[in-house]
């Protein structure tokens, strides 16, 4: 009876809900809450916008772990982060609050830097998870329609959730993974429904939004953001009238204004941008200023980098500038580790020549587009390596555009006939894939300490010695495994949140617009 029935089980039909149960628990068991400046300020505006109604953070314990990385106006202090990613926090910081006596604190309260308000924290940065998870989703999807091959999707999922930053990002309250999401899902909408002739008013609705809401989120992907427009355009063509273009331009207008409305209210002019009006870096008034690093030797540096920055990435005026040398991390940034992205996941290697033997395609051709002027303005960018953190995640929403190609290159390997080289490069694979998980994993393991109590959550320096001993192994397994998943003590809190995340699929799914729109 039970074998004719598990015969009928689309098995293959699960990947998606497999891929984002799986993501968003590691990613979530990862966090350890607020940790720096990097994450700080647009959690600080977050509680501030539920508990004081205000985008004003005067009264904010956080300013302490915010500092540098906030401007002051007329005696007020507030976020230099867009208001976008803290507004879509605010449902899941309402959640953290409701499971408060049932939350747990990361460590289980053995860490220094632990507080009252981490049980909080990390419940909120289910929004990180959540997101992060629709990456690996979203990245199955459109390889899917690439290489149509289920297998080689799944696995380019799993390698770009876990064999890249993404790990260590999606698991801290940043903007990474709502921007990649939704870069994603305007390629998504625009790859699905316009090859198939299927583009309705609905779909321009989710991908004016989609496109609105990266822009809320982050601005500086404008150029991104462009280049998927220019894409629709060319790629939709005779499709697109007025009614169609209004119904794009309508829902991103309204997000995009979002920006304006936030500098308007605390620096009394829309086009004034908190990044050039920071205090503590009176020389940084210029997008000029922003953009000056040399472009061909600093995109060698982000894309093969293996060690410290070059001196010579940066203008030479740098160096004989004190004021900026004092508040700036240059003088670090040539000393510490610096990965280019090929370096921490070699696999995009393999995934770019996947993508160059579907060139001809207009869909291969946009995602290398995208690729291409993400890694050109990123490496104009003159804190490319992001200060403090030494890595390459201003890069992060382009990676999937990359990664997409691994899909197809796996598929290309498995229909060559000769089974000698089939199987040289699967072993290559394997080991390349290998070496890609090791890194997320330990970029991860590495990540900041919570609450400004260290450079780094964990140093191999503190594995016991001599690690061959049997005693020893077990010690240090559990040192990688508490630091790996600092949050394992709140696993019960997905639980309820799962319930909530399958009845919202259930509405998806049945509910006679959102189904045409999604399904």
């Amino acid at each position: 009876m039970i074998v004719p029935w598990l015969k009928k089980i689309q098995f293959s039909n699960f990947i998606p809900w497999f891929l984002f149960i799986l993501s968003l628990t590691i990613y979530f068991l990862s966090t350890v809450g607020i940790m720096n400046s990097l994450d700080a300020p647009q959690f600080a505006l977050t509680k501030q916008i539920v508990e004081g109604k205000t985008f004003k953070l005067n009264n904010s314990k956080y300013i302490r772990w915010a500092y540098p990385d906030i401007v002051t106006f007329q005696n007020n202090t507030y976020s230099v982060r867009t208001i976008g990613e803290s507004v879509m926090a605010i449902p899941f910081y309402i959640f953290a609050k409701s499971l408060l006596p049932f939350t747990n604190y990361p460590y289980e309260f053995g860490h220094p830097g632990i507080t009252q308000d981490s049980k909080i924290e990390v419940v909120t940065i289910l929004y990180n998870a959540t997101f992060g998870a629709g990456v690996v989703v979203m990245t199955y999807f459109i390889s899917l329609e690439l290489s149509k091959s289920k297998y080689s999707s799944f696995l380019t999922a799993l390698v770009v959730g876990f064999g890249t930053l993404f790990w260590r990002y999606n698991a801290s309250f940043q903007r990474f993974s709502t921007v990649t999401f939704f870069l994603l899902l305007a390629f998504f909408v625009l790859l699905k429904y316009a090859k198939n002739n299927k583009w309705h008013d609905y779909h321009s609705i989710l991908f004016g939004s989609s496109l609105g809401s990266v822009f809320a989120v982050d601005p500086s992907n404008i150029f991104l953001v462009s280049t998927l427009l220019a894409g629709a355009f060319f790629i939709l063509k005779k499709g697109l009238n007025l009614r169609k273009l209004l119904f794009i331009f309508l829902p991103m207008t309204i997000l995009v204004s979002t920006y304006f409305a936030y500098n308007s209210v605390i620096l009394k002019d829309p086009l004034k941008s908190p990044y050039l009006n920071m205090s503590t870096k009176p020389y940084q008034k210029t997008i000029g200023y922003l953009y000056q690093i040399p472009l061909y030797q600093s995109v060698v540096v982000n894309l093969f980098n293996n060690g410290p920055i070059p001196r010579s990435t940066f203008p030479e005026s740098f160096w004989g500038n004190t004021q900026i040398l004092s508040s700036e991390s240059f003088t670090w940034a040539i000393i510490n580790q610096y990965k280019g992205i090929f370096v921490q996941s070699p696999f995009l290697l393999l995934s770019l020549i996947g993508l160059l033997l579907r060139l001809k395609n207009s869909f291969t051709f946009l995602a290398i587009s995208l690729a291409a002027i993400g890694i050109i303005q990123n490496s104009k960018y003159v804190y490319f390596f992001g200060p403090n953190a030494y890595d390459t995640h201003y890069f992060l929403p382009i990676v999937p555009f990359i990664g997409f190609g691994f899909s197809v290159f796996l598929k290309k390997v498995s229909e060559l006939k000769k089974l000698e080289i089939k199987i040289a490069l699967g072993v290559t694979i394997a080991y390349i894939v290998l070496v890609s998980f090791l890194n997320g994993w330990y970029s991860n393991l590495t990540n900041f300490a919570p609450h400004v109590t260290g450079e780094h959550r964990f140093y191999l320096s503190q594995l016991y010695h001599p690690l061959a001993s049997l005693e020893n192994i077990n010690a240090n397994l559990k040192l990688l495994f508490i630091n790996t998943f600092p949050n394992i003590f709140n696993f019960h809190i997905l639980i309820p949140y799962f319930i909530l995340c399958f009845l919202a699929q259930k509405l998806l799914t049945t509910h006679k617009i959102l189904k045409k729109m999604f399904v």
